[in-house]
């Protein structure tokens, strides 16, 4: 064990034993991540729940032991943790990663519920508008979404994905030529991102650029080689150049990725090969 180490377990462990200016919860915290930084993961977890038994409504507690339930696999203990810490003391930021969580599962009607208190508590965090508009995307409400989205954009002028979004709203409504100019726009402020060059690329076909949409693909392609869609769109606007014997070789390698795509086999089917 390096000296500086030990000396920060000593700090915390003084700490426990004569409550120097921290709580027993922090103090377990910090003994956690000093194993954490050493590898020593199961000392870690170990402090770590000592920590949530402490205090299961610290709120910067419940935000870490969350995110080390959702690598293990423990969604619902992680939405327990940030549910108990958000009814204590709720923060802008629990009630987000909070939301974040609840939307991943689906449960969309809560996600909204939850990401609504939390614009009440921090109305000027771009994230929560755009938590709260993905909820009201999976409960159908698109145009309330769409504002919200827009919200986030306005509070964040560099938030890809809710730009994304916005484009994404705008192509269901048929709308190709606005929604081109927020896919642009996610694409200029997240340029490493696969999935907003393949959004533009989606855009693009339909405005029948299909030029500037293989060069999107490809793009999206060289960030993210495995994406079997990527490759399937791409081998269908080859096809609409008339570029057969490229595309097939797109719908092939969709397959390759995911054996399961019905929309590379009908189009291989298609293309009679």
């Amino acid at each position: 064990m390096q000296r500086r180490e030990a000396e920060a377990l000593l700090s915390f462990e003084n700490a426990l034993k004569y409550g120097h200016g921290i709580n027993a919860a922090m103090a377990y915290l910090g003994i956690s991540n000093v194993h954490r930084l050493a590898g020593r993961n199961k000392e870690a977890d170990a402090f770590l729940a000592k920590a949530v038994q402490a205090d299961p409504t610290n709120p910067t507690v419940s935000k870490i032991a969350a995110k080390y339930s959702v690598r293990s696999g423990n969604t619902d203990q992680a939405i327990e943790r940030l549910r108990r810490a958000a009814e204590a003391n709720p923060t802008g930021d629990v009630l987000l990663e909070l939301g974040q969580l609840l939307n991943q599962q689906k449960q969309y009607e809560l996600a909204a519920t939850v990401l609504r208190r939390g614009i009440s508590i921090a109305p000027d965090v771009a994230n929560l508008h755009y938590e709260l508009g993905m909820a009201l995307v999976g409960l159908n409400q698109i145009q309330d979404a769409a504002r919200e989205f827009g919200k986030a954009v306005n509070l964040d002028p560099k938030h890809g994905d809710a730009m994304s979004q916005l484009g994404i709203q705008y192509a269901k409504a048929g709308q190709f030529r606005e929604a081109l100019q927020f896919m642009k726009r996610a694409v200029a402020v997240k340029p490493e991102s696969h999935s907003a060059h393949y959004n533009l690329a989606l855009v693009l076909a339909n405005l029948k650029a299909y030029d500037q949409a293989v060069q999107s693909l490809n793009k999206s392609l060289e960030l993210n080689p495995d994406n079997a869609q990527a490759h399937c769109k791409l081998g269908l606007v080859l096809d609409q150049q008339g570029k057969r014997a490229e595309a097939v070789k797109h719908y092939r390698k969709a397959l390759e990725i995911d054996p399961t795509n019905a929309e590379a086999k009908e189009l291989l089917k298609a293309s009679g090969k």
